[in-house]
């Protein structure tokens, strides 16, 4: 028999299925849509005339609400992958570094930075 625990979808919260971790809530989702590179260009006196971008690499943070099944926490593991939905704003993003899991009374928590995939 299998327990989880979890204190449920909260209002910007959604679930995400990893293979070693199983479906858990993320919460407190936090994508970062960086500018990499300015383009900027000055006519002969210095005024500017032109300019563009290039966004740079995407990343997201969240706090997942991880499952515990037979008194054991299922963590998720660096390199794992999941699909965001697009109410959170799409993509499949990767695991790039997770902190230690912590418990909150009966919860157990880690905090998760992500990257975009772009292939």
């Amino acid at each position: 028999m299998s327990e989880i625990f979890n204190e449920g979808v909260g209002h910007g919260a959604f679930a995400a299925t990893f293979s070693t971790a199983g479906t858990v809530i993320l919460e407190n989702w936090s994508v970062d849509k960086p500018e990499a590179h300015a383009i900027l260009q000055s006519n002969q006196i210095g005024s500017p005339l032109k300019s563009a971008s290039v966004s740079g690499f995407q990343s997201a943070s969240a706090t997942a609400q991880l499952n515990v099944v037979g008194g054991n926490v299922q963590l998720i593991q660096q390199g794992e992958a999941l699909t965001v939905p697009n109410t959170h704003g799409g993509g499949r993003y990767y695991v790039y570094s997770i902190s230690e899991a912590y418990a909150v009374g009966d919860y157990w928590k880690a905090n998760l930075s992500l990257r975009l995939r772009y292939v």
